[in-house]
This record gives structure tokens, sequence and C-alpha cells, in this order.
């Protein structure tokens, strides 16, 4: 219960979540009530698809970024308690996406 109280926080303070929200709140009071060209709504639905696909794509590179930053650190000689912490942290992170 714990982890889906977690998940829950997590969504509700992301982005990409936020902007679906919005997305779908326009599709539907396009189709439900406001009059608004078809044309209209589906571009404002393109612009939050690739903010939305953006916000993706700059979470992905910045995981990966991080993964090589502590990669580099954990490498290099001699090891030295940051890297070590720093190593640790990125098993936890990764340990607890799982």
């Amino acid at each position: 219960m714990e982890a889906f109280k977690q998940m829950l926080g997590e969504l509700a303070t992301s982005k990409k979540f936020m902007a679906m929200i919005v997305g779908v709140i326009v599709a539907a009071g396009a189709k439900y009530g406001l009059d608004l060209d078809p044309a209209m709504v589906n571009g404002i639905l393109a612009l939050f698809v690739a903010y939305i696909l953006g916000q993706g794509l700059q979470g992905f590179n910045k995981d990966a970024a991080r993964i090589a930053a502590v990669s580099a650190a954990s490498l290099s000689e001699p090891s030295t308690p940051k890297a070590d912490k720093a190593v640790a942290a990125m098993s936890e992170s990764v340990a607890a996406k799982e």
C-alpha cells in the first residue's frame, strides 16, 4: 500500500502526467460541449504529445548521464568515499524503480 501511495505522489508531481490530464480535458471538452474547431483541437493535442515525448526523452537522457557519471566515478582510481556513496545511491535508485 505504501508503494501505491508513493506512486500516486510521483504521478501528482509529474509534468508528463499533468500534461496528459490537461490533454484529456481538452479532448473531452471538445467532444462533449465546447464548440471548438477539430483542427485546432488536434493541433493542441499534438503539442501535448510532443511535450510529453520531449519530457520522456529528457528524463531518459538524464538517467543515462547519471549512470555514466556514476560509472566513471566508480572506475576512477583510487576509490573515494564520494564515489562509493554515489554508486550506492545509484544502486538504491535503480532497485527502487524495479
